[in-house]
């Protein structure tokens, strides 16, 4: 973004849960020209929404590049509704000729310190089985269910701890909160304090984040 920004581009973000209408005025009175679209079928679940929306900023001369992080059955409209249509895997499906493979870079976790060392930083020890996820606390995850049924498991294992670094979502903020508060919820009913650790919604630093996978056994 920085770099396009430097170059006199202007540069927006718009929210995945507007409507059509909002979407068009919104491009209108930018004045953008290119679209690029994170596809993610929890996101944009109705995707004949997306298609109608593809479509009209195409007929306004506006390019989209669509690229899906899911391939759901029409996948083929979605191709047809995009200028430019960008994987960054190798497709389950057929190539088409506005299709293209672009490897997603990831950077490599170099561990700050050795195992047991931040096992002790974050309040664990080498006796423990951790088990971890991660991501934004969507409805659709169903993180304080799991919880729930783990925590008969947690009660008879004293040894047994689950980290759930769930977060915030700035556009779904209602919803995200209502599932970190019911995994709080969850927590105290069960009496689960010295078995999870919750991140609450918080954004972790970098460091932290991969520290906390690093040292656990199991992602779920």
């Amino acid at each position: 973004v920085d770099a396009l920004k430097s170059k006199g581009y202007i540069v927006q973000a718009y929210p995945h849960n507007s409507s059509i209408d909002d979407y068009i005025i919104a491009i209108r009175r930018d004045q953008i020209n290119l679209l690029h679209l994170q596809y993610e079928g929890a996101l944009y679940p109705d995707v004949g929404k997306l298609v109608k929306l593809c479509r009209t900023l195409r007929s306004m001369a506006v390019k989209v590049v669509l690229t899906p992080h899911s391939e759901p059955p029409q996948l083929q409209q979605l191709k047809q509704s995009a200028d430019l249509f960008i994987y960054h895997r190798q497709p389950q499906r057929l190539l088409s000729a506005n299709t293209t493979v672009f490897p997603m870079g990831v950077p490599v976790y170099e561990p700050t310190d050795t195992r047991t060392t931040l096992r002790q930083k974050y309040g664990f020890n080498e006796e423990n089985t951790i088990l971890a996820t991660i991501g934004f606390a969507f409805r659709w995850k169903q993180f304080p269910d799991t919880l729930r049924l783990l925590a008969p498991a947690l009660k008879a294992n004293p040894n047994l701890r689950v980290q759930i670094l769930a977060t915030n979502h700035g556009f779904s903020r209602q919803e995200t909160e209502e599932q970190l508060q019911a995994l709080r919820q969850v927590v105290s009913t069960e009496s689960l304090h010295d078995s999870v650790w919750l991140s609450d919604g918080a954004f972790l630093s970098q460091t932290e984040m991969n520290d906390r996978l690093y040292i656990s056994d199991l992602g779920y």
